[in-house]
């Protein structure tokens, strides 16, 4: 029906530090009505509306910095401990939270997006055309897309590894 339940250490849906075993309310309202997905930081969480709109809910740390207000045609979204990105219905995308390590500086000339996935302080993102982008922070070498790919199906990023599912059915991490 469009609403969402939260639970656990649940100040990431506007409640307290204290940890909670059993589902509590969320207290923003927008965030728990309409909802077509909704992603959980750690100290957070992003719910995308059927209208195409974000809300936020959590901490007021630098992850959870609100979306950019004229941030509207919301397709998907993807979000990790620092920052979000939502990907748009023409393929643009947009990054929003802390940008430490330049996870939220999006290429300008990066092509139409498919989908995207949030490292802890990486971008990777899956193109229209089945190639792979990331950038932010490559200290373990989590940015270094390996040249012979291949085209991928969906991407993710961890705290400090990304991975492909590639169209031939493998995974490379």
């Amino acid at each position: 029906d469009g609403r969402l339940a939260g639970w656990g250490a649940y100040y990431a849906l506007g409640g307290t530090n204290d940890l909670q075993t059993s589902a509590l309310p969320v207290t923003d309202e927008r965030a728990t009505r309409d909802a077509k997905a909704v992603c959980v930081g750690s100290y957070h969480a992003v719910t995308l509306h059927n209208d195409g709109t974000l809300s936020v809910t959590g901490l007021p740390y630098p992850s959870t910095q609100r979306p950019p207000s004229d941030l509207v045609g919301v397709e998907s979204l993807s979000v990790n401990e620092n920052h979000s990105i939502a990907v748009l219905q023409t393929g643009a995308i947009r990054a929003f939270g802390s940008n430490s390590n330049g996870q939220c500086d999006v290429p300008a000339d990066l092509p139409p997006v498919a989908s995207a996935g949030c490292g802890r302080s990486h971008s990777i993102v899956l193109l229209r055309d089945g190639a792979v982008r990331a950038w932010g922070s490559s200290l373990h070498g989590q940015t270094s897309v390996p040249i012979d790919l291949g085209p991928a199906r969906q991407v993710a990023g961890g705290a400090y590894n990304s991975g492909a599912l590639l169209e031939n059915g493998t995974v490379r991490m």
